[in-house]
């Protein structure tokens, strides 16, 4: 049975750490569900455009250890969204799902350089948008490469798919017992709040273009398609 999508236009941010396992940093197994939620949504005649963090490989907070200083490890993290971004795009191919990689920064030289312009037009001839490289500069999360995407291709939603979480809470529920959750809430008040829904600039970018963020559950890989088809999964923040 048809379901006329709740949204028409996405950017999907996927987290990194979203896509490892405990044996390999990248699980064959998760990064094909991500590939089969994306296929679902574009079946669906959904645009779509994924962005892939590179935590699974390697975090900032690593930095030390390695004894890297910011600005190296900012961009040992941004190489990692384009290993990630090759295997996606790699097992999307596999099931006839067009795609184009766009990058930035430590990752040029993988697709073709970002331009909002570029990924409009491969948007328009039917294939996703895959983004590596970040913002190709330090100081940045992938946060904010996704809402930016967002405003680019006029989506009307960033969906995150988050590890370790099904949604926003007031505090922290592996900290805080009785943390409650919030299905629904602003962008204003997450930042008031300092709710770690994702980075403030990003929240902020996505309060003053009018782009609504969805945050669903990675282990659930149902979760994306259900955030489309307008289910309860998850919690949404409004730009209001």
């Amino acid at each position: 049975m048809f379901v006329e999508p709740r949204y028409r236009r996405i950017v999907l941010k996927v987290s990194g750490e979203s896509l490892g396992g405990s044996h390999s940093p990248v699980d064959i197994d998760r990064m094909t569900e991500v590939a089969q939620s994306i296929r679902t949504v574009c079946k669906m005649g959904v645009t779509t455009t994924v962005i892939v963090g590179g935590g699974n490989i390697f975090r900032g907070g690593s930095a030390k250890a390695w004894e890297l200083d910011r600005l190296q490890a900012d961009e040992a993290g941004m190489a990692a969204t384009g290993v990630n971004a090759i295997l996606l795009q790699g097992i999307l191919e596999s099931m006839a799902v067009r795609t184009e990689i766009f990058s930035r920064g430590p990752c040029n030289g993988i697709g073709i350089p970002y331009s909002g312009e570029e990924l409009r037009a491969a948007l328009s001839d039917g294939q996703v948008g895959i983004l590596a490289g970040g913002m190709g500069i330090s100081g940045f999360s992938t946060d904010v490469p996704a809402v930016h995407a967002a405003i680019d291709t006029m989506a009307e939603v960033v969906i995150m798919s988050k590890h370790g979480t099904d949604g926003v809470y007031n505090d922290d529920p592996r900290v805080v017992k009785n943390a409650r959750f919030l299905p629904s809430l602003s962008a204003s008040q997450a930042l008031a709040r300092k709710l770690r829904v994702m980075d403030s600039t990003a929240l902020s970018l996505a309060r003053d273009h009018s782009k609504y963020i969805h945050v669903v559950p990675a282990a659930d890989p149902n979760s994306v398609q259900y955030a489309v088809e307008g289910k309860e999964v998850g919690s949404v923040i409004t730009p209001q």
